[in-house]
């Protein structure tokens, strides 16, 4: 292919998609199958970032018209990945899924970069709608923090108030981004999870604007054991100290009411739902995910090899 041919074909890619993987077989090639069925005028690239599979990952995916890039697995991180992603990326826009994020239908696509017809928009954030087989506070979960209903978001007059921060629930399970700011606002590399949330916040606070669309749908949910959603937990709370400048945002009344709507509303939720029997697990389950996530946002205070053991 000659150089003048490959620099056509690069104007030609609008968008880049790209999927982190590792060992993700369960689930990949479905993700796959649905990205390349897109209902999408525009030209589209697929790049697949795996930090070392041992499964049949990348046999699967090298059965789809994707462009492979691995790395080794103490080169992964969720930040440094994504960065490198958007570098190897040629299109204007930049969408993130995870390898068990399936798109629901054709329009996917359009839909979440559709609304980068407005300027002031530089990052959407996609619906999560829970598979067949999620348990129901997942169920619970995913439409309280994912609900049908479009959100803009911006902060009037670049506010620090901190009330704002509740608005930083964005999720690069299912999101797209302008490659240009993303190039200007790089995912902070010193935490250890939340890069969207820090992302999100970090251009929300520089007067940007941000969009959640619930027409851009991906089949997405997981089955965490206590243990699991304790070290999740710890591990996000551990994030949000680090990439606040005020850590004291996500301790406040604010986020303790938040907190306890939660916990009813998935009272509420089980109990009329037919999900009774959930309700003493639900509890513990809940109550193990804040101690996690007050322990991560103190986590300074904690000898190293307890944040070591609490972290994922």
């Amino acid at each position: 292919m000659s150089g003048s041919t490959e620099k056509v074909m690069a104007m030609m890619i609008k968008v880049s998609i790209i999927i982190p993987t590792k060992n993700g077989a369960d689930n990949i090639g479905e993700c796959l199958r649905s990205v390349f069925e897109q209902d999408f005028e525009e030209g589209f690239e697929v790049l697949v970032i795996d930090s070392g599979s041992t499964d049949s990952t990348l046999n699967i995916v090298q059965r789809f018209p994707i462009k492979l890039f691995q790395i080794k697995p103490e080169e992964f991180s969720h930040s440094a990945t994504r960065n490198y992603g958007v570098e190897l990326a040629q299109g204007e826009y930049v969408v993130f899924l995870t390898q068990d994020a399936t798109p629901l239908n054709n329009l996917w696509l359009r839909r979440i970069t559709d609304n980068f017809k407005d300027p002031e928009v530089v990052g959407v954030s996609g619906r999560q709608v829970p598979r067949e087989d999620a348990a129901p506070m997942e169920r619970h979960w995913l439409s309280y923090f994912y609900p049908s209903d479009k959100r803009i978001v911006c902060i009037p007059g670049k506010s620090n108030n901190v009330r704002e921060g509740y608005y930083y629930f964005f999720s690069d399970v299912n999101s797209a981004m302008r490659r240009k700011m993303l190039l200007e606002h790089k995912f902070p590399e010193n935490i250890i999870m939340a890069e969207d949330k820090a992302w999100c916040r970090k251009v929300l606070l520089a007067g940007y604007t941000v969009v959640y669309e619930p027409e851009a749908i991906v089949c997405h949910s997981h089955h965490y054991s206590l243990k699991r959603a304790f070290k999740n937990s710890f591990s996000g709370g551990m994030a949000y100290a680090q990439f606040c400048e005020r850590p004291e945002e996500f301790q406040s009344l604010f986020f303790i009411k938040q907190s306890l709507q939660y916990f009813f509303s998935e009272m509420r939720f089980l109990a009329t739902s037919g999900h009774i029997r959930y309700i003493p697990y639900a509890v513990v389950y809940d109550i193990m995910k804040y101690i996690g996530r007050f322990l991560g946002r103190q986590s300074d205070y904690l000898p190293h090899f307890l944040r070591v053991r609490f972290g994922q």
